[in-house]
């Protein structure tokens, strides 16, 4: 398995952005306020509340429908009571003046239901407008791979944000000015790690187009788009959400929503006030190098180890033998065996030799 494989099964660091936001209640409720809140940032702020379109397989874009959007414009802190049910699936992405997505994107949301059961907010807000403007939606979803979009009889530019939840969400846009019935393309790579989730995010000059469901991207052995990216992406494990099983519902309209309060618009299927138009996400980015460089130095503290032991024991081993060596001369020069000088052992003399040599006799004579 590669590296890069590895890194999109692990739980990763949350990417570091150049300002945050938090929302509470932390667990989202039907028909419960939630407040979200900036924290730093360059305002005005735009929050983008998407309801995707489900977390069924290989949902057919045709039945994607039931994906909606809420992008409200704030100076300040933001409230709001989503009309969506429990096991609704929601994703929040925090976008101010110096870009879309800059202050991040939440993991994914599952709605929990109400402590007291109020379903009194809940409203059908099924999109049955989107595939009048989708001339064709194609290619591969798996890691690096390329997709291919033609919408028509829209207000450009138009753009498709590829919604990371926990992660590095960035939009391509289309830049161009003319709108016909041939429709306008826009072609994009998937610079997500491989099991990762992703949302398609669909929006012209006047709001939201559509929201897909959850898309799982598939396992590629070409890696070579997130060479240079920040920090692995912080992966969600796939949620369980009972379904009924069948087709999303497309009887009624988009719902549009307009309130004001705290300084805020929102629109449910249209935006109010101008878009954030930037490409890609201006956070900050965590070093990735970093646990490349623990391993490294952790490897090398190993393979030093195991030599300086190898040399200590090659240096206790030398002395040992160097000790039995002596040893074994001083035992035999105490018994007589041998008598050892600079050169080569010479064989002991008997006591009555030595006279005889030392007389100039010869011991044989006699």
């Amino acid at each position: 398995m590669s590296v890069l494989a590895f890194l999109a099964l692990a739980l990763a660091a949350r990417q570091v952005h150049s300002w945050t936001f938090a929302h509470s209640p932390a667990v989202p409720r039907q028909c419960t306020p939630i407040t979200i809140t900036p924290s730093g940032g360059s305002p005005p702020y735009q929050f983008s509340i998407l309801r995707v379109a489900g977390n069924v397989p290989d949902l057919p874009v045709a039945q994607w429908g039931n994906g909606s959007a809420i992008v409200a414009n704030t100076t300040s802190t933001y409230t709001t009571t989503l009309p969506w049910a429990q096991q609704d699936i929601i994703v929040i992405i925090g976008s101010d003046s110096t870009g879309f997505a800059s202050g991040g994107t939440t993991a994914i949301l599952p709605v929990q239901p109400s402590s007291n059961n109020d379903a009194s907010c809940l409203a059908e807000t099924t999109n049955t407008t989107f595939n009048s403007h989708i001339v064709s939606w194609e290619g591969s979803t798996a890691m690096c791979g390329q997709m291919n979009a033609v919408i028509n009889n829209v207000a450009n530019p138009y753009s498709v944000a590829i919604v990371v939840p926990g992660g590095q969400t960035y939009k391509e846009v289309s830049s161009s000015q003319a709108s016909s019935q041939a429709g306008t393309s826009l072609s994009w790579t998937i610079t997500v790690p491989q099991f990762d989730p992703v949302v398609f995010f669909a929006a012209d000059q006047n709001g939201p187009l559509f929201v897909s469901p959850l898309i799982w991207v598939d396992s590629s052995d070409n890696g070579s788009c997130l060479a240079g990216l920040p920090a692995a992406t912080e992966t969600n494990p796939p949620i369980e959400i009972s379904t009924s099983g069948s087709a999303p519902s497309e009887t009624s309209a988009p719902l549009d929503i307009s309130t004001s309060g705290g300084g805020a618009t929102e629109s449910v299927g249209t935006a109010d006030g101008p878009l954030p138009t930037q490409d890609g996400s201006s956070g900050s980015s965590g070093s990735s190098s970093s646990s490349s460089s623990n391993k490294g130095a952790i490897a090398g503290g190993v393979v030093g180890g195991i030599v300086g032991l190898l040399v200590v024991g090659g240096i206790v081993m030398f002395l040992m033998r160097q000790y039995n060596r002596h040893h074994i001369i001083t035992r035999r020069q105490t018994f007589g065996i041998a008598r050892y000088g600079p050169g080569r052992p010479t064989p002991a003399l008997e006591d009555d030799e030595v006279r005889l040599r030392a007389m100039g006799g010869d011991s044989k004579a006699n």
